[in-house]
């Protein structure tokens, strides 16, 4: 499909009374004051861009008090600005339209800064740009004249990767490039008693024809020389030792002056920096002298060679340690943490003894020794106590170590563990600051350990609070017999009650019972006894049961 041809350029539209002599451009408000400002301050305008506009469909009057163009199409940055040859007070900026940008007409033109300020607006000859899909594609140059008094004031900000070179820049830049060049069809011809040369399509060597000497040539002597002729025969040169030309010189060198012709006598002296240099050498260090190792330091001697100077082996530090030095070596002063710091945890910087570690254990309750009476009763921060000297206190005035949280707030706590020289195996809790009324009391906390007793035919069971439950059974009973039975173990306080039983396997028969004789915390006395007299006595295996409860 063949590209669509660009639209028709319509006649030029002007305003009523406008030429096309009276096309031109003015430097808007906003441009006069910002020059005013850059000469003042000699701070140079930067112009970046150049818009191009349509004039909304017709041809605009400048104005210099124009912000905007009335319709912009198009913005570019400026590609090159120059002063007019012919006018020093003209600028002439110039910016590319390529090919590829167009399909509108260009009836306006404005400059603006850096800043997106419009400095410079203008009018413009109506001028349709094409697009390449339009099949009439090209490069168009819009070049804007601005006048200022100083040229100097003005400067251009150049994006490279927008800016387009014109056929006409880059042959300008090209002729003031090759203007200096030797063309090369230039040659360089070899003159008497050379060879080579040649034209400069290529490097050519000019080297010295050493098969030719001409005769007519001579050699002449020169100043204190004798001898010389012409090339026909073989000359000699030969100093004339005879002969001091008063046209030489002696120059005098670094550190020296005199000096002068030889037209008469001349006397070289050291100059005067150099002899101050000679009477500091005179005084310099010498090699007899002697470095010493002073205390902390060994080595040292003469300086007729290296000496090394090396520190003494260093003391063992310890918390006392001080600033010093010895004969044998040296010390510092270690900065140690107080009871205060070792307590607060804070400083970064000094040491920590054992002694101040324990300090700052103790402080959070890890391993602090409890011994007074009433340390129990005073608020205590979080952490771990132990305790040797029975206060009351503690559970049944007993020695223990405890877990103490939340100091007297209504969330604490105390977990203690008995300990030192008792034999009980209790750990006891209670509540601080619960109420009004202070702390709760201290209650036991019950373990399997308490709990364990001995479960069979014969046993007991400990049960929390101190109950303990025993049961057992006797050898076989025939009637009207006592029975003796231990406990399975001893009750500590007392036994309450033992409740017996019969059991004789066969159901329906009741000729003998059992009855309680009598117990105490260990025993018990039981009795078979029959029914009623004369009762036949049928022969099963009887055996009494029973259970006993206490503490």
């Amino acid at each position: 499909m063949s590209p669509t041809p660009p639209p028709s350029t319509p006649s030029p539209s002007y305003p009523t009374g406008v030429t096309m002599a009276e096309f031109h451009t003015l430097i808007t408000q906003t441009g006069q004051a910002k020059l005013a400002a850059a000469i003042a301050n000699s701070e140079p305008l930067e112009l970046s861009a150049v818009a191009m506009g349509d004039g909304g469909g017709s041809l605009p009057t400048p104005s210099a008090a124009r912000t905007t163009l009335v319709k912009e199409v198009h913005r570019v940055g400026i590609n090159v600005i120059g002063v007019d040859s012919d006018n020093p007070h003209w600028l002439v900026i110039e910016a590319v339209l390529p090919p590829e940008v167009g399909g509108w007409m260009i009836r306006e033109v404005g400059v603006y800064d850096s800043e997106g300020d419009l400095i410079v607006y203008g009018n413009y000859p109506e001028t349709y740009k094409p697009l390449l899909s339009e099949g009439s594609g090209r490069t168009q140059t819009v070049r804007i004249i601005m006048q200022v008094s100083d040229t100097e004031a003005v400067t251009l900000t150049v994006d490279p990767s927008v800016v387009l070179a014109t056929h006409e820049y880059v042959a300008q830049q090209i002729a003031a490039q090759t203007q200096h060049l030797t063309p090369k069809s230039r040659k360089i011809q070899a003159g008497d008693g050379l060879r080579g040369g040649g034209d400069l399509t290529a490097d050519r060597t000019l080297s010295v024809d050493n098969t030719v000497v001409r005769t007519s040539r001579s050699i002449s002597a020169g100043d204190g020389l004798s001898g010389g002729g012409n090339l026909g025969a073989n000359r000699t040169l030969s100093v004339d030792n005879t002969v001091v030309r008063t046209t030489r010189t002696i120059s005098t060198g670094t550190g020296l002056t005199g000096g002068g012709s030889l037209a008469s006598n001349r006397t070289l002296s050291l100059d005067t920096a150099t002899l101050s240099k000679l009477e500091k050498a005179d005084s310099a260090v010498q090699p007899s002298r002697k470095v010493t190792a002073g205390a902390g330091l060994t080595g040292g001697g003469e300086l007729s060679g290296n000496i090394t100077i090396e520190m003494g082996t260093p003391q063992t530090l310890s918390a006392t340690s001080e600033n010093e030095t010895t004969a044998e070596g040296h010390s510092h002063e270690l900065q140690m943490a107080t009871a205060a710091q070792a307590r607060a945890g804070e400083d970064n910087e000094r040491l920590m003894t054992p002694a101040r570690v324990h300090q700052a254990f103790n402080h959070y309750g890890l391993g602090k020794t409890s011994t007074g009476s009433t340390s129990m009763d005073a608020p205590l921060a979080s952490g771990f106590y132990r305790n040797i000297a029975n206060p009351p206190q503690a559970p049944n005035g007993k020695s223990g170590s405890w877990i103490e949280h939340g100091g007297s707030t209504t969330d604490g706590f105390r977990l203690f563990a008995t300990g030192g020289y008792t034999n009980e195996d209790n750990m006891y809790f209670k509540r601080k600051g619960l109420n009004a009324y202070g702390d709760t009391e201290w209650r036991k906390i019950i373990h399997d350990g308490e709990f364990r007793g001995s479960l069979g035919v014969s046993g007991w069971q400990p049960l929390p609070g101190g109950m303990i439950l025993q049961w057992g059974v006797s050898a076989r009973v025939d009637g009207d017999e006592n029975v003796y039975l231990s406990f399975p173990v001893r009750f500590p306080n007392g036994c309450w009650g033992v409740f017996p039983a019969i059991r004789d396997g066969v159901t329906g028969h009741d000729e003998i019972f059992p009855r309680l004789i009598k117990y105490d915390a260990i025993s018990c006395t039981l009795r078979a006894e029959v029914a009623a007299p004369g009762a036949t006595i049928h022969g099963y295996d009887r055996y009494i049961h029973y259970f006993a409860i206490g503490n």
